[in-house]
């Protein structure tokens, strides 16, 4: 599903942890089918050596999906860290326990550890997507520094097996999130044709008397659309279904999906439903407008409304342009239809209005982009009762 990079600083006094953290790399090498670097050393203070290792993980990094960082005070670790977060990946930060020491009345922290903090270390906890605290001391003062980012607390005194399971739960669950993110152009091509085609054949089965299916262009899939299909992988099935679950349009490309033999299985356990098809296409454009301007995951659902409402169910076309003027939605109104255009080929005869390609049809396109990228850093407590 996803390639993992796992940088492991060696900081005096923490072997066993690093060690442990080093089996924990090679479990989840065999169970998750993900690529596990360590890197190993002694304090490193040399610049060349930082040079060399940074150089080293780079070319991995390249490769990754999620860069896991164990340790957090070493300078070499934040190097690692900016350059992830430069090539945007997923990152992971594993303080070891390190930030329990975050407090006042250990001296520890005024000579060695408040210099490293004011130089470099606040951002990497500012700005990671998850950590993984070792106890709920640290888990405590991440929380209350990044409360966007995703926590879990995985105590440092488990077991290997214990350790290891807990971190292939997290690991598939951020999989699970972040799908969008390791979806090629292909497999995003594929999902939007899919959709389509899944609300025509929706339609065509519970109201066929509206059109003759035989020459319906959502039916038609060119021979090089064809072709996508049959190259995408097992692991772009599953990035496929995760991402239409979570634009709640799962059943309908699943339904399309079946026309090929092909059983998309989203996360187990998670609901799906048919879209709510609302008569009142008025109601929509309200409903529409309210997800555009939250990014929210249902913005791709309701375009499906739309696109039915508009191809499909009867209206007083006139009525519908005089109701939107007085609203003041006659221009998002246009700009939507664009994106139907656009994305799912809403044709001429079924537009009330002229079509837009603006500054604010831009900014639409750019939320709706947004919605499907959403990060919901969130651990379910289904996943956090794992790990306590």
């Amino acid at each position: 599903m996803a390639k993992l990079l796992c940088f492991i600083i060696k900081e005096p006094g923490f072997e066993a942890k690093y060690e442990k953290a080093e089996a924990v790399g090679r479990e989840c090498n065999k169970t998750f089918s993900t690529i596990v670097i360590s890197h190993k050393g002694k304090q490193i203070t040399s610049p060349i050596l930082v040079y060399s290792i940074v150089r080293h993980s780079l070319a991995s990094m390249r490769q990754a999906n999620i860069v896991h960082i164990h340790g957090c005070w070493s300078f070499t670790a934040f190097i690692v860290y900016i350059a992830a977060i430069i090539l945007r990946k997923i990152v992971i930060v594993s303080p070891m326990g390190s930030l329990a020491f975050l407090n006042i009345a250990n001296k520890k922290f005024w000579k060695r550890y408040l210099p490293k903090w004011l130089l470099y270390q606040w951002i990497v906890v500012k700005t990671s997507h998850y950590f993984i605290a070792g106890d709920y001391q640290e888990y405590n003062f991440l929380k209350k520094r990044n409360k966007k980012a995703g926590i879990a607390c995985i105590n440092k005194t488990s077991s290997n097996d214990k350790i290891s399971e807990m971190l292939t739960t997290l690991y598939r669950h951020i999989i699970d999130v972040h799908c969008y993110k390791f979806m090629n152009d292909n497999e995003k091509l594929v999902l939007d044709m899919l959709f389509r085609r899944g609300l025509d054949k929706y339609i065509d089965s519970e109201h066929a008397e509206l059109f003759n299916s035989q020459h319906h262009p959502g039916w038609i899939i060119a021979d090089d659309g064809r072709q996508i299909i049959s190259d995408i992988t097992p692991n772009g099935w599953d990035r496929i279904g995760l991402l239409a679950n979570k634009m709640q349009i799962w059943s309908f490309v699943n339904s399309a999906a079946w026309d090929y033999n092909i059983c998309i299985n989203p996360e187990k356990g998670t609901k799906t439903r048919k879209i709510a098809i609302d008569n009142d296409i008025f109601a929509n454009i309200k409903q529409l407008k309210r997800a555009f301007k939250k990014k929210s995951t249902s913005t791709y659902s309701l375009l499906g409304e739309m696109y039915i409402a508009l191809k499909y169910r009867s209206y007083d076309e006139e009525e519908f342009i005089e109701l939107i003027r007085k609203t003041k939605n006659l221009k998002f109104v246009s700009r939507v239809e664009d994106i139907l255009v656009r994305k799912l080929f809403l044709e001429e005869g079924y537009m009330p209005l002229p079509p837009i390609y603006d500054k604010g049809t831009k900014r639409l396109y750019a939320r709706l982009e947004k919605s499907i990228k959403h990060i919901d850093y969130h651990i379910p407590e289904t996943i956090l009762s794992k790990f306590s």
